[in-house]
């Protein structure tokens, strides 16, 4: 599938929405709304994931899934709150992860160890 060119609307690269949003909070200006919506445009036709990390925790979606979720009334996030990243790079993160909760789990093991020898 070709991926869809973006036109300019307003002086900003819009790409064509492949698909319906959601009914947004009555409180959003219809600025916001624009702004999130031109991220799901970008978001599906460059292929990359919504990315978001704060106090609420790090979080990884795809355009399908944070669409799901937003239907949810759940991360109804203005777009300042996402950035789009490659797919890679939460594959990349998770590895990250991963390999840090192996190693915290060989320390705890190290750990309780010692404790068990410590007592013969």
């Amino acid at each position: 599938m070709a991926k869809p060119k973006p036109r300019i609307v307003d002086g900003v690269e819009t790409y064509p929405c492949v698909s319906k949003r959601l009914a947004y909070p009555s409180t959003w200006p219809e600025g916001q709304q624009r702004q999130l919506d031109r991220l799901f445009d970008m978001a599906r036709a460059e292929g990359l994931w919504f990315y978001a990390n704060g106090l609420a925790g790090e979080f990884w979606f795809t355009p399908d899934e944070l669409q799901a979720e937003q239907q949810n009334s759940k991360f109804v996030w203005i777009a300042a709150n996402w950035s789009l990243r490659s797919p890679a790079e939460a594959y990349q993160a998770a590895k990250e992860k991963e390999r840090a909760a192996v190693q915290a789990t060989r320390e705890i093991a190290s750990k309780i160890a010692r404790e068990r020898y410590k007592r013969l």
